[in-house]
């Protein structure tokens, strides 16, 4: 009898640990800024370094690019990329070569139409709860699509790492992104 009360209290200790540490990890998170310090983190402060390094070469002109891209889902789960560039100098606009590159990449989405489609249904799939994931076969059927033009226009994505290629459990590849692509995801908004 005590062995069994010793063991029914062991467990009523780790169930009281455990409930503790999630109780520390849900309290943990900070609360979100208010929207001056937003402001400040993502406009203010850059506009401030820029000036600042603009001031410091004694530049004319100076310009950043910020990209941002963040995404939740009701399971917890979330993804976020970002960047910001500054040039303050005519020397650090890109070279002849960074352009090629550049326009090598947009191409990967603009060159048919078919990509961004993909990638929207890919998206509305988080949407309606899924995974950014996809067969050929579902995003064929999504947008009356033939399965090997889905798979020929996703190719170079692929092969850029853009999408990643995955095997379901019956064996049946699928396309995986995971969304966190500034450019793209621009595309898919609407203006």
């Amino acid at each position: 009898m005590n062995s069994l009360q010793q063991q029914i209290d062991a467990l009523q200790a780790t169930v009281a640990a455990l409930a503790a540490r999630v109780q520390a990890v849900e309290t943990h998170h900070a609360a979100a800024p208010s929207s001056d310090e937003t402001l400040d983190k993502y406009w203010k402060g850059p506009e401030r370094r820029l000036d600042k390094e603009r001031r410091e070469k004694n530049s004319n002109y100076a310009v950043a690019v910020c990209s941002f891209v963040s995404q939740v889902n009701n399971s917890g789960h979330s993804g976020t990329a970002s960047g910001l560039n500054f040039v303050t100098e005519a020397k650090d606009l890109a070279t002849d070569a960074d352009i090629e590159k550049n326009i090598a990449w947009a191409q990967l989405f603009v060159t048919d139409s078919l990509v961004p489609r993909c990638l929207r249904e890919m998206v509305a799939l988080c949407f309606e709860g899924e995974p950014m994931e996809a067969t050929s076969a579902d995003l064929a059927a999504r947008l009356s699509e033939d399965v090997t033009r889905i798979d020929a226009a996703l190719a170079p994505l692929v092969q850029r790492d853009v999408l990643r290629r995955g095997l379901r459990s019956d064996g049946t590849p699928f396309y995986l992104w995971e969304g966190n692509d500034h450019f793209p995801m621009t595309l898919l908004l609407r203006n």
